[in-house]
C-alpha cells in the first residue's frame, strides 16, 4: 500500500498501518438484512429523472432498515414483452419489493403482479389492478422519494420478526 508521508513524499504503509486500516474497514462494513428491494427501469437506468428519484427513495429505506437494494435496467426495445424477462429476473432474485419505472416496466408489473401475492410492487407513472401494487403517479419529486422510502421501510418492518 502506498501513501503520502508527513512531508508529502510517497512511502509504504507499515504492518501496523495495514492492521489499523483492516480494523477500520471491518468496523465500517455494513450488515444487511436478508431482504431485498429492487428497481426496474428503462434502458437509461438511474440516469432517468424518475428512476433516480425512485432509487434515492430505495437508498433512504436501505439506510433506515439495512435492507439490500438493487436495480436492473431493461435493455433494448421499450416493450412489455422485452421488460417481462427482466421482471422475472428480479423475482427470481428474491426481491420482496419491486418498484417499476417507465411504461413498459409498469405494464409488465400489471401483467404479472397478481401471480406473486407475496411480493409488494409499486408502479411509477402508471397504474395496475392487482391488490399488491401501489401506484405512485403524478407525485412531486420529494413526495415520490418519501413514498418509496416509506413503502419499503413498512414492508421490511412487516417482514421482520418482533
Amino acid at each position: 500500500m502506498v501513501g503520502l508521508g508527513r512531508r508529502g513524499r510517497a512511502g509504504t504503509a507499515g504492518s501496523g498501518d495495514l492492521a489499523q486500516l483492516a480494523r477500520a474497514g471491518a468496523a465500517a462494513a455494513r450488515p444487511y438484512l436478508n431482504y431485498t428491494a429492487c428497481l426496474l427501469t428503462d434502458a437509461q437506468g438511474l440516469a432517468g429523472p424518475t428512476a433516480s428519484r425512485a432509487w434515492a427513495g430505495l437508498q433512504d429505506a436501505s439506510l433506515a432498515t439495512h435492507a439490500r437494494v438493487q436495480y436492473l435496467p431493461v435493455a433494448g426495445e421499450p416493450t412489455v414483452g422485452n421488460a417481462m424477462p427482466y421482471l422475472a429476473s428480479l423475482l427470481q432474485r428474491q426481491c420482496a419489493v419491486v418498484v417499476a419505472v417507465g411504461p413498459a416496466q409498469v405494464a409488465a408489473v400489471d401483467a404479472e403482479a397478481a401471480k406473486y401475492p407475496g411480493i409488494r410492487f409499486a408502479t411509477v407513472g402508471g397504474s395496475a389492478s392487482a391488490v399488491n401494487v401501489t401506484p405512485l403517479t403524478g407525485l412531486p419529486d420529494t413526495v415520490l422519494r418519501e413514498r418509496i422510502r416509506k413503502l419499503v421501510t413498512d414492508a421490511v418492518h412487516a417482514a421482520s420478526p418482533r
